[in-house]
């Protein structure tokens, strides 16, 4: 709106797995400052050219925001007996686990994601099957 740049829990800027919100809500508010500042130099607060900082702070946050919402709404959809499978899986790979340790990043999920289909063998095809739910 014109004169107008929300962040954090008010801006949707939340994370789905967690509910957590002070990065994204930090990163946010560094995009609007500069948005904001930008455009009081320029004298112009409107609507259309504080859009800037809608298309600036989904560069940089929604990819990760989408994919804790399509794990959220996977954890959601299975039932127990598939959460159990899941951890299980997880739990019975040394060397998963450990990338886990190592690579785990709460703000970035997808970074992980990527490292763990490397310790993927043939029960991953199983995994595959469970993930289905973060597609549907």
């Amino acid at each position: 709106a014109q004169g107008l740049l929300v962040v954090g829990d008010a801006a949707g800027q939340v994370k789905p797995t967690s509910g957590g919100g002070i990065y994204p809500g930090l990163v946010a508010a560094k995009i609007a400052g500069g948005v904001a500042a930008a455009a009081a130099l320029e004298g112009d607060g409107s609507a259309q050219r504080l859009q800037e900082y809608d298309r600036i702070w989904r560069a940089n946050l929604g990819r990760e925001l989408e994919i804790g919402m399509r794990a959220n709404r996977m954890l959601n959809r299975m039932s127990a007996k598939e959460c159990d499978e899941l951890v299980n899986y997880l739990a019975g790979r040394p060397g998963l686990i450990k990338t886990i340790e190592e690579h785990g990043d709460i703000d970035r999920p997808s970074h992980l994601m990527i490292k763990m289909l490397l310790h993927l063998d043939w029960d991953g095809l199983k995994l595959a099957g469970l993930l289905r739910y973060a597609l549907g």
